[in-house]
């Protein structure tokens, strides 16, 4: 089953980068530790003042978007781990 989240952000004048790292942030912090997740994908549009911009003739610039995370499946991960194994680092209670 797909479910799929749509969020939409505006920064306020001058706290475009602000908001773009907080999101990176949030993102690659609770993201790929979520039971279930698969990845994001950010798009940026263009808003009116964007539009005034290139209508003025001027250029836009932005930064370069950063490459996207693929985060593992987590399978992968599981693969020949029993769940004993976890009890490896465990100091063993010494017999009486």
């Amino acid at each position: 089953m797909a479910i799929k989240v749509i969020v939409e952000f505006q920064a306020k004048p001058g706290e475009r980068s602000k908001l773009k790292s907080l999101l990176r942030e949030i993102s690659s912090t609770h993201g790929p530790n979520a039971p279930g997740f698969l990845g994001s994908t950010v798009y940026e549009t263009l808003d009116s003042s964007d539009l005034e911009t290139l209508v003025s003739g001027a250029l836009l610039t932005r930064e370069k978007p950063p490459p996207k995370v693929q985060t593992p499946p987590k399978q992968e991960e599981k693969k020949g781990r029993r769940i004993l194994d976890a009890l490896d680092g465990l100091p063993t209670p010494e017999k009486a």
